[in-house]
């Protein structure tokens, strides 16, 4: 079975020596520093399995994957999404932090 992800162009700015370290590193491995900043921030992130945005990403990751489209209000609504009454993971953070102050 192949996973096929779709990919968008972006631009990062990054300090000359951790560019500098990742052109060394690319060229070692004879991969690009796109594959290997790609693969660190992946690495990064699914170490943070126990953060409602690494939910939300894995949740969109997932509903990608079977040709789901997410909520029509998420980008207005994240917060509710992440922390509040429609996070099936999340919300008793949102719903704990609002009773505590």
């Amino acid at each position: 079975m192949y996973v096929i992800y779709i990919m968008r162009r972006t631009q990062l700015y990054l300090p000359e020596k951790t560019l500098e370290i990742l052109k060394k590193e690319a060229t070692e491995t004879k991969r690009s520093v796109s594959e290997i900043v790609r693969e660190t921030l992946d690495k990064r992130l699914r170490e943070r399995k126990d953060s409602p945005a690494s939910f939300l990403v894995e949740m969109a990751l997932r509903a990608e994957r079977l040709g789901y489209g997410g909520p029509g209000d998420l980008a207005e609504k994240h917060d509710e999404y992440l922390y509040g009454k429609k996070s099936p993971k999340w919300g008793y953070l949102y719903k704990n932090k609002k009773k505590t102050k």
